[in-house]
């Protein structure tokens, strides 16, 4: 529980493997608010089949090497890692792409005007409560689980993120289905 993943208003993220579990890396702790792709240098399987398919479930992203290294691609490669510094990116872009999508595309306070014109912490912490943000949640071990169990817990916060289903969640209040943040 350290900082700034501790301070008040700041949402910290657990990092989650290819299984949609905690990876074994991950802090779980009273703060916790989410949970992102963090990967883990492990071999979880396809999710249909408990047998290893032989690759690691990393997060991928690109990276400069080092200018020493000769190669034709100009310093660009594209890597696996794992850890909560790819989880929190997941979860930054996230957060940002909802509030562009509250405050820019969607505007439902337009409509209402019970509804903040800026999505800030409240709201999202909200939304999360809520459980329109997230998939299910409670989840140390999700195969064969199909129950949603919509609350807090310390491994997960309120669940790993979902970005169609919080684009749906903003749409519902666009279209009158909430009418305000405490519906």
């Amino acid at each position: 529980m350290n900082y700034p993943s501790a301070c008040t208003t700041v949402f910290s993220v657990a990092a989650t493997n290819g299984t949609h579990r905690i990876s074994s890396y991950s802090s779980t702790n009273p703060r916790v608010d989410f949970a992102a792709p963090g990967g883990e240098y492990s071999d979880w399987g396809k999710e249909d089949d408990s047998r290893p398919d032989g690759i690691d479930d990393l997060v991928y992203a690109y990276a400069y090497q080092d200018f020493w290294v000769n190669d034709s691609n100009g310093g660009n490669y594209m890597i696996g890692a794992q850890g909560t510094s790819m989880a929190s990116p997941h979860g930054a872009g996230f957060l940002g792409l909802i509030k562009y999508y509250w405050e820019d595309v969607v505007k439902p306070f337009e409509s209402n005007p019970n509804l903040p014109s800026v999505l800030g912490y409240r709201e999202v912490e909200s939304m999360l409560a809520a459980n329109l943000l997230t998939n299910d949640v409670n989840k140390e071990s999700r195969e064969f689980d199909t129950t949603a169990r919509p609350v807090w817990d310390e491994h997960l916060g309120y669940g790993i993120i979902d970005l169609e289903k919080a684009l749906n969640s903003i749409d519902a209040f666009e279209n009158g289905y909430f009418t305000d943040m405490d519906d």
